[in-house]
């Protein structure tokens, strides 16, 4: 078992959270904002998944192999609406399900039945890139996490990248660098 709590930064609250009725977890994203670690932490650690038995599905388009009958199904990366309809079939056969997604929070409900779910937006916290910068010791200031963020989300993966190819004595002076200089490329 992985120990999320050195590097987990629970900005969504979830160990706060209650999921004792809750049938749905969504949680919705850019690439690198958190969403897979909150699964894990979710199964791993909160104690209303403690020795519930659950089965990742994996692929695209997502499949599931009847393997035993477990309390919760984890579907990672659900990116085309037809994974959606895939989950939203096993929803309707009585499965509890946690979903992270790049769709949008508005098609995954439209999708979706919705009782007893619950929803969370991972790319919308600029506290959780500042304190990540903060452990490192980088400074940044509000503006230019807004631009990081407004540009790029509030993702993990590409502020890793910018610091990794960009020296700078704080996130300002790296963001403007790299900026400047560099420049990150989406494949597909």
């Amino acid at each position: 078992m992985m120990n999320l709590n050195l590097n987990f930064d629970d900005f969504l609250n979830l160990s706060k959270e209650d999921f004792k009725n809750t049938h749905l977890i969504v949680l919705t994203g850019v690439s690198g904002s958190g969403k897979s670690t909150a699964m894990r932490y979710l199964v791993e650690q909160h104690p209303d998944f403690a020795g519930r038995h659950h089965q990742w599905l994996i692929g695209h388009p997502i499949k599931w192999q009847w393997r035993y009958e477990p309390e919760w199904l984890l579907a990672d990366e659900a990116i085309h609406i037809c994974d959606l309809v895939h989950l939203r079939r096993l929803q309707r056969c009585g499965h509890r399900l946690i979903i992270a997604s790049h769709l949008s929070e508005r098609l995954v409900r439209a999708v979706m039945s919705n009782e007893g779910a619950r929803y969370f937006s991972t790319d919308t916290d600029q506290a959780k890139l500042r304190r990540f910068l903060e452990y490192r010791g980088i400074q940044s200031s509000q503006e230019t996490l807004a631009r990081y963020c407004g540009r790029y989300g509030a993702n993990y993966t590409d502020l890793k990248i910018m610091l990794a190819h960009t020296k700078g004595v704080d996130f300002d002076h790296i963001f403007q660098d790299f900026e400047c200089c560099c420049r990150i490329q989406y494949a597909g």
